[in-house]
């Protein structure tokens, strides 16, 4: 196809696309009406070569599969890629043009990414800006363990070496108070980072709810970037079972009432009984072939029995299994594990098979 022909298809592509945009348009034709009055392809080489260094931190097998300059929307993200645009919307636009990965597949973990490639990821695409610094919510994932949420930060200026987010959330309009969040991140250059945030509650969350999104701090820079979208549960590839199990040593008692295996977590479920006032106990999860699994987000709610013991209802979320282990052993141990005595950790200890 010749130049001209490609640059009328890359316009006709770029018009037909809902991309409010219009600085992205100027870069991009400006970059095309170059090539053209160079009068000659020796450049796409080069071209080209800029686009692999860019995109060497994991999408450099898309381009040697699928080829580049095939099509004018090709040629157009080529340049997009290859000339390092910045402008509020790089993500947006992104999305929907060829060849792109979700966040989830480059930062997302081996869980995520099976849940992209099962597709079992809802599509958010959320964008607030403020502080000349844009973010765009892309996708969302709930197992019915914790609730992932893959964004992009950009930003016209250098972004904060440290992007560190203060959050606050709802669900269905009502503020969490016992909630925990986690996840990566991953910063592409000074201008575009990608990440993942793994939220976690202490109580349980319905099928189906609107999730708020509230985003007051990004690195040292305070703002507003907040979102509302909709999140269902998606645990069609779960594994569950229900031990309910109990074991006594001395004057402790724990009880595993619930294991659940899903593609990007292993979360287990139980109570403790224990004299009021002991230590803060938290368990370490070890599969059959003796590794220690993950630990991703734990949390606990105390009830008094009376003066002298207490219950506590745990849930944690540990790493995802590629395929069930044939069995788990759980243990108790506290944040300091020389604490805990070793006769208390080995009396209660319990080992579930897995079928």
């Amino acid at each position: 196809m010749s130049l001209d022909k490609q640059i009328k298809a890359a316009k006709l592509y770029h018009e037909n696309h809902t991309v409010n945009v219009e600085n992205f348009k100027k870069r991009v034709f400006q970059k095309l009406e170059e090539q053209k009055e160079l009068k000659t392809r020796q450049s796409w080489p080069i071209l080209q070569k800029s686009v692999t260094t860019s995109i060497a931190y994991g999408r450099r097998e898309i381009f040697k599969k699928t080829g580049v300059l095939i099509t004018a929307a090709a040629a157009s993200l080529v340049l997009v890629i290859g000339v390092g645009v910045t402008y509020p919307g790089f993500a947006q636009t992104l999305k929907q043009m060829p060849l792109i990965q979700s966040v989830f597949s480059i930062v997302g973990g081996d869980g995520l990414k099976k849940a992209q490639e099962k597709g079992l990821v809802t599509n958010i695409q959320k964008v607030a800006t403020d502080k000349d610094i844009t973010v765009t919510i892309t996708e969302v994932f709930y197992d019915g363990s914790q609730v992932s949420v893959g964004y992009i930060l950009e930003s016209p200026d250098k972004l904060p070496d440290r992007v560190y987010q203060e959050k606050a959330i709802k669900i269905n309009g009502n503020l969490l108070e016992k909630w925990g969040a986690g996840g990566a991140s991953h910063r592409i250059d000074d201008h575009h980072t990608v990440g993942v945030i793994n939220f976690s509650t202490s109580e349980p969350l319905p099928d189906k709810f609107k999730f708020d999104l509230a985003i007051t701090q990004i690195g040292d820079i305070k703002g507003d970037w907040s979102f509302s979208f909709p999140v269902v549960k998606n645990d069609t590839s779960n594994k569950q079972i229900v031990p309910m199990l109990t074991k006594t040593y001395k004057d402790m008692t724990v009880i595993l009432e619930k294991v659940t295996f899903s593609v990007n977590s292993t979360e287990l479920v139980g109570q403790l009984i224990q004299p009021s006032g002991a230590l803060s106990t938290i368990f370490e999860v070890i599969d059959d072939k003796g590794n220690k699994i993950g630990l991703l987000s734990s949390s606990a709610e105390e009830n008094k029995i009376d003066r002298e013991k207490e219950t506590v209802r745990w849930k944690a979320i540990y790493q995802p299994f590629q395929e069930p282990p044939k069995s788990l052993t759980i243990r108790p141990i506290t944040q300091d594990q020389n604490a805990l005595p070793s006769d208390v950790v080995k009396g209660l200890e319990i080992t579930i098979p897995i079928r």
